[in-house]
């Protein structure tokens, strides 16, 4: 085992779910404009998934690739 991946992956995995977890956490004025009603559609709606979208594919890349990391560590004698 590589310690240097190890906790490197590790690192990963903590930015990783650090980030994902953030995304969850919204202000209230965000909540507020997200589940509003408007007329003719909510303009904020679109927004905010396109910003949960590119949050949440960060987040499961950085996890993604800290496990990958520790399993190769694994693999390596």
């Amino acid at each position: 085992m590589n310690p240097a991946l190890d906790l490197t992956g590790l690192a990963f995995n903590f930015l990783g779910s650090l980030i994902l977890g953030l995304g969850m956490i919204r202000s209230k004025d965000r909540i507020e404009k997200e589940s509003g009603t408007y007329w003719d559609g909510n303009p904020y709606s679109k927004k905010f998934f396109y910003t949960d979208r590119k949050v949440g594919l960060a987040g499961m890349i950085l996890l993604s690739l800290g496990f990958l990391l520790q399993f190769v560590s694994g693999i390596i004698k």
